[in-house]
C-alpha cells in the first residue's frame, strides 16, 4: 500500500462513518495513523475526532 496524504487521510476521517466504497477498514486505519503522525491537526474539528474516536471504540468494543 502506498503511503497516504494527509489530505486523504482527513477526508477519509471526516466520513469515517459514512459508507465509502474506496475506504475500508484498513484505509480507515491506516488515516487514523496518518493524522496521528502530522504536526497539526487545522482541518479537523473536535466533534470529526470525537467521531474517529467512537469508530475505533465500536471497532473494538461492538462486536
Amino acid at each position: 500500500m502506498k503511503p497516504m496524504t494527509l489530505g486523504r487521510a482527513i477526508a477519509v476521517c471526516k466520513s469515517i462513518n459514512s459508507p465509502d466504497p474506496f475506504a475500508d477498514v484498513e484505509e480507515k486505519r491506516e488515516a487514523i495513523r496518518t493524522i496521528l503522525g502530522a504536526a497539526t491537526l487545522n482541518s479537523m474539528t473536535k466533534h470529526d475526532l470525537l467521531r474517529v474516536m467512537r469508530w475505533m471504540w465500536e471497532q473494538r468494543f461492538a462486536k
